[in-house]
């Protein structure tokens, strides 16, 4: 489900609808022909936007345990096979999945789209 929000500056896509826009730069002084305002279509974040390869960081931490129990002698032979790896990364993903609902944050798709206030639009 596309969404698409409203900026009066391009970076802070926080209007909701184009009236939200037109109360805005009323309010600001700023309603006027010609004025600039911009627009973006967002999208819901899914799990996989937000979930890395975890399994990198938990080897890491294993072996950084090691490493600081028992020293670098100890850290031969601790390679993880990528199977292994990608099995960590799977059981990592269907726990965000389950567990936190990233569909209430959006990220932005295709391009920043500008707009000019009409005379129209003011004297509505």
């Amino acid at each position: 489900m596309t969404q698409t929000y409203y900026s009066l500056d391009g970076s802070m896509f926080d209007l909701h609808d184009i009236s939200s826009v037109m109360d805005e730069l009323y309010s600001t002084g700023r309603l006027e022909a010609g004025t600039v305002y911009y627009s973006q279509s967002f999208v819901p974040l899914v799990a996989e936007d937000v979930m890395p390869a975890v399994s990198m960081y938990v080897v890491d931490c294993v072996k950084d345990t090691i490493l600081n129990r028992l020293g670098d002698d100890f850290l031969l032979g601790l390679d993880v096979p990528v199977s292994a790896q990608r099995e960590l990364d799977k059981l990592a993903l269907e726990w965000v999945k389950k567990h936190i609902d990233v569909s209430i944050y959006y990220k932005p798709v295709g391009k920043v789209v500008e707009h000019v206030v009409t005379q129209e639009d003011v004297d509505c």
